[in-house]
């Protein structure tokens, strides 16, 4: 039950900050800087390409056409999405935490830059 009402609480507070976040340019920014940090030092899309390729060879059998599947733009664009999305959340879920330990009074209501109320 503990583990539910965390989980539920932790998607509360990040339905509260995506709600807010279209109208603060400056907390799009810093969440745009920090994806793009991940994306450029983070290497997650080789490995993934790695893991697809050694995942999908069966013994014996050609591994070319693995390799063309995971070299193919189609899948390039699948996983460079997939990682878009993984990065978001991370940040997202990163920026919530560092938020509400600058203003633990606001942990109910997620302050952000442009906000005058909180």
């Amino acid at each position: 039950m503990y583990e539910y009402n965390y989980q539920r609480m932790q998607e509360e507070r990040r339905e509260q900050y995506e709600r807010r976040l279209p109208h603060d340019p400056v907390e799009q920014a810093v969440l745009a800087e920090r994806i793009e940090y991940l994306r450029r030092n983070a290497h997650l899309f080789n490995r993934m390409k790695q893991i697809i390729a050694a995942e999908c060879v069966v013994a014996g059998n050609d591994e070319r056409p693995v390799h063309r599947l995971v070299e193919s733009p189609e899948m390039e664009e699948l996983l460079d999405e997939f990682q878009k999305k993984i990065f978001a959340m991370t940040v997202k879920a990163e920026r919530i935490n560092e938020l509400e330990r600058k203003a633990p009074a606001f942990a109910g209501a997620i302050p952000v830059s442009g906000d005058q109320t909180a």
